[in-house]
C-alpha cells in the first residue's frame, strides 16, 4: 500500500501531470491507458478544459485489486 500513497502524493501534491494539462484546448477528452488506481484519471477530470476522461486499465490484476478495494 506504500506505493499507492506515494502515487497520490506525486499526482496531487507534486502535480506531476501539471505539464500535461496546462495548454489543453477547451472541451478536451483525456485518455488514461493504464488507469490502475485512477489517481491520474481523477487529476485529469479536475482540469479546467477537460470535459471527459476515458480510463482503461490493461492489467487485469490491477483492475481486479482496484475494484475489490472500492467494494
Amino acid at each position: 500500500m506504500r506505493w499507492e500513497w506515494s502515487n497520490l502524493r506525486d499526482t496531487f501534491l507534486g502535480e506531476q501531470y501539471k505539464w500535461l494539462i496546462q495548454d489543453l484546448k477547451p472541451n478536451t477528452t483525456a485518455l488514461d491507458f493504464g488507469a490502475a488506481m485512477a489517481d491520474s484519471t481523477i487529476y485529469l477530470s479536475r482540469a479546467k478544459n477537460v470535459t471527459k476522461v476515458i480510463a482503461y486499465e490493461t492489467n487485469n490484476e490491477h483492475y481486479k485489486s482496484s475494484v475489490i478495494r472500492t467494494l
